[in-house]
């Protein structure tokens, strides 16, 4: 009944630094590209950019929370269109948040 409480403690050691360590973000990772850089209300630009979609084409599509739209890019990151915005007419209405985005077409 002594080994119990080394094992436990042993367990709780390795339960404890193993959700300390960032296991996802370990290893070398060659650098691929990167595209778009801050700015307001111009296209390519991001304010705040949340979250990526890929579809089955390899265009990605980024929410732009600060600009409130989505920004759609091709494969090799030339700037596509995008749909929302500040001083866009609200057809469609962009909701962004939440790892959800809501299109409401009016």
């Amino acid at each position: 009944m002594k080994t119990l409480p080394v094992i436990v403690t042993t367990l709780s050691v390795i339960l404890v630094s193993s959700t300390l360590t960032p296991s996802f973000a370990l290893g070398e990772y060659d650098y691929l590209s990167e595209w778009g850089e801050f700015g307001i209300y111009t296209p390519g630009f991001f304010s705040y950019p949340e979250y990526i979609a890929v579809d089955e084409d390899g265009n990605s599509y980024i929410s732009d929370l600060g600009n409130k739209r989505i920004q759609k890019f091709s494969s090799d990151g030339q700037y596509i269109s995008h749909w929302g915005g500040y001083w866009k007419p609200k057809n469609p209405e962009i909701h962004i948040g939440w790892r959800i985005c809501l299109i409401v077409w009016n």
